[in-house]
């Protein structure tokens, strides 16, 4: 799959669980970050670019986190108000810190 989810999560707001893993997405929408109650974030092996949105800090809900295989770059953002969070996947992206 490719193109814009920029309205795709509009109204899920009770949604877990998302996998939209093995795409071709290229930006993250804003309206991601109102799926509040999202335990697992599965979002590896696409095409998003640039650095981490520090907005996935405020998904605090989260338990799995898979980020790999993009083109990320730049700073890990803090994620420290993740405190369920017990996965964490970020290889094979460009990132520092």
């Amino acid at each position: 799959l490719s193109g814009n989810l920029t309205n795709l999560f509009d109204g899920w707001r009770y949604l877990d669980t998302l996998k939209i893993a093995s795409n071709s997405f290229q930006y993250i929408p804003e309206n991601l970050y109102t799926l509040t109650e999202l335990t697992e974030l599965d979002i590896s092996l696409n095409d998003f670019v640039g650095p981490i949105p520090s907005n996935l800090g405020s998904m605090t809900n989260l338990v799995h986190l898979d980020l790999s295989q993009n083109a990320f770059n730049g700073i890990i953002p803090d994620f420290r108000n993740l405190t369920y969070l017990n996965s964490l996947y970020l290889h094979h992206n460009e990132l520092t810190g």
